[in-house]
């Protein structure tokens, strides 16, 4: 994994400051195998190449991008509160996630601080996994509201093509939104309650992995979450890559969505990983462990990894 950020004078350097909203700066991560993450300071793209997974089918040159990008917000019992920003044509900002940007660090990786008007603070942290074309993205409540106690939520909707990097995607018929969906309930202890074990110590947390294939000819992606996933497609039209523009190329596209995350952020940290399916991803996602050097890959029906326990051996 190779993390940087484009136009500063360290790939480690802090930035503080409300000047990071509109930050257009660069960061890139590696997978090592020809495929890559990456984006702006300011979290929205600007480039048809920004991604969180773009990967190499035919390394090092035939790559696809899979998953552009993410809609994000955290909701407390003050009100709920975007935690991202796109850009739109003809050239606005929605929402306004990017405006509660505190912090970003490239140290180790990319890393954001969010602060919500009510006090809420969140730390928002992106991992490519070195060998593996799979990105770990984790959100960590780290200071609750000043005012108000319940529930702090996190909701997460994927946004998706499936399409070459150097192309655009716009709106079809042929996309497929339908996800094979393997859900289950992490004990305390980080087992598998099936609902009738005995109350753990601590709060039962769902683990879920999802799998869709937009288009035939594309890999299928899959995702792994300590939070519960619901269908609801949607397609979002008209985002805008200003980088193409002042290059004059088109600098508009359409992407997919075709459910949400749901996590309770003040149960603990929450984890969403995304990967291209393949022998080497989908036993980590089902097992929690690395397929064996050589070995065979092998069916694990319904099984679902534990995303923390999973995401701490990344």
């Amino acid at each position: 994994m190779t993390s940087s950020a484009i136009g500063a004078t360290s790939a480690a350097i802090l930035h503080e400051g409300p000047a990071l909203a509109r930050d257009s700066r660069e960061w890139l991560e590696t997978d090592g195998m020809g495929g890559f993450a990456s984006g702006t300071i300011s979290l929205a793209r600007t480039r048809r190449y920004h991604a969180l997974l773009l990967v190499a089918t035919r390394p090092p040159s035939e790559r696809v991008l899979l998953v552009n990008g993410i809609e994000a917000w955290v909701t407390t019992p003050n009100g709920r509160y975007a935690v991202s920003s796109q850009r739109y044509a003809p050239g606005t900002t929605h929402p306004d996630g990017a405006n509660r940007i505190r912090s970003f660090s490239t140290d180790p990786w990319p890393r954001w601080t969010l602060e919500c008007e009510d006090g809420t603070r969140v730390a928002f942290e992106l991992f490519v996994r070195s060998g593996s074309q799979l990105v770990a993205l984790s959100w960590k409540l780290i200071e609750r509201p000043r005012e108000g106690a319940g529930a702090i939520t996190l909701e997460v909707r994927p946004l998706l093509s499936g399409r070459d990097p150097h192309a655009l995607h716009q709106h079809n018929d042929s996309f497929q939104f339908a996800a094979r969906l393997n859900q289950r309930t992490q004990d305390g202890a980080g087992g598998v309650g099936n609902g009738h074990a005995a109350a753990p110590a601590t709060p039962a947390t769902p683990a879920t992995r999802v799998a869709w294939q937009p288009y035939a000819t594309e890999p299928e992606i899959i995702a792994l979450a300590s939070g519960r996933y619901a269908n609801a497609p949607e397609w979002y039209r008209q985002f805008l890559y200003e980088a193409e523009r002042e290059r004059g190329l088109e600098p508009c596209e359409d992407l997919a969505s075709p459910g949400t995350f749901a996590f309770d952020l003040a149960a603990g940290e929450a984890v969403l990983m995304f990967a291209a399916s393949n022998d080497d991803t989908r036993e980590l996602f089902a097992k929690g462990e690395p397929r064996a050097p050589g070995a065979a890959a092998t069916s694990h029906g319904d099984a679902v990894a534990d995303p923390h326990a999973l995401l701490a051996k990344l």
